[in-house]
């Protein structure tokens, strides 16, 4: 069982890193859209010298959409504002012609990948909405339906998008190089939306020098509807799933997705390969000391599905305790797989 903590600005010094390795964590989830390289090279020195039993993953964030790291500063918008989004390109031109009005660049080219039928834009993983009310080729004009802080790097997401020919980023492939040179144990490709995309990273992987496929395990991430609809072809590709469930449920929509889950869940039983529940795993502890119900619940049924392992993002990125979130989740998986086993009931 996969009990993978990610690294964030609660546990990026050695000694949270050891606090939460030592209540259970076994494997380490680096997240390359928001940490820099040299952050990640000192908590992996330590990992590796005091732990090289735990699995490192790097995940690259694929084709992810997120605000320009050309926007600067903060942007509190609240419901009823206007915002006006458009592509990195339009930016500065944009910006100076509506002086008064809000405006948000996006890490993708609008005019190219942004259908007819798109009606809203979400931040922040579906906490922030904002509804289109007309579009010009690179410039999309909405108003707010719920707000909140936008900042560069934020993720996006639009349902429906046209993700088919995106291609991979020359960050990505700067991250791969990264993940390669520094033998991580898995790459976690986020969005993959085909099997055209696992195969993009494979062909790259291969046109690094020195590069053997045995020296890594490719995980795709599951975050969208095209993704699940298309799971079969892109699990032939892969060594294993992530379910994400934090952009699985704007991207497609929240009753959706238990559905979805179920499908993946059966299918990648028959594969024998891996598959990891991501995501609103044990979101209440990120600032209480106890799960509730629901989330009990929800471990129960998805070890019951057989999931191979859980990944905490937000609990023990940003939560009040790191230590006692994946402590929790080990006392959990224990519990019900112990449980599994007496009874033999799965």
């Amino acid at each position: 069982m996969y009990l993978i903590a990610s690294i964030g600005p609660k546990i990026l010094d050695n000694k949270s890193i050891k606090d939460i390795i030592e209540n259970g964590a076994n494997s380490i989830r680096f997240n390359f859209s928001h940490l820099s390289y040299k952050e990640i090279l000192s908590s992996l020195s330590f990992i590796r010298k005091s732990y090289p039993h735990v699995k490192i993953i790097g995940d690259i964030q694929g084709n992810k959409i997120r605000v320009s790291r050309k926007f600067n500063g903060t942007l509190r918008v609240n419901k009823g504002d206007e915002v006006y989004f458009c592509d990195e390109s339009s930016y500065d031109e944009l910006n100076k012609i509506l002086l008064e009005s809000n405006v948000v660049p996006l890490n993708i080219n609008l005019k190219t990948v942004v259908l007819d039928d798109i009606h809203k834009i979400y931040m922040k993983d579906g906490t922030m909405e904002f509804k289109i009310q007309n579009r010009k080729e690179n410039i999309i004009k909405t108003v707010v339906k719920r707000g909140g802080v936008i900042r560069k790097e934020k993720g996006c997401n639009i349902p429906k998008i046209n993700r088919k020919n995106m291609g991979l980023n020359d960050k990505d492939k700067e991250d791969i190089k990264f993940i390669i040179n520094n033998k991580f144990d898995i790459l976690l490709y986020s969005y993959p939306c085909y099997k055209e995309d696992i195969k993009r990273v494979k062909k790259y992987l291969n046109s690094i020098e020195g590069f053997d496929k045995k020296d890594i395990v490719i995980w795709g991430k599951v975050e969208t509807y095209e993704a699940a609809k298309n799971i079969k072809d892109i699990v032939e590709e892969c060594n294993g799933i992530v379910i994400g469930r934090g952009d699985l449920v704007p991207e497609s929509n929240i009753y959706l997705v238990p559905i979805l889950q179920k499908r993946i869940l059966s299918l990648m039983k028959n594969t024998k390969k891996d598959c990891i529940v991501a995501t609103h795993i044990l979101d209440s502890m990120k600032n209480k000391d106890n799960p509730n119900l629901n989330e009990v619940e929800g471990i129960f049924n998805l070890i019951n599905n057989n999931a191979t392992g859980f990944l905490l993002t937000g609990e023990t990125t940003i939560g009040n305790n790191p230590s006692l979130a994946i402590r929790t989740l080990k006392y959990i998986t224990n519990y019900y797989e112990e449980f599994f086993l007496k009874y033999n009931i799965k």
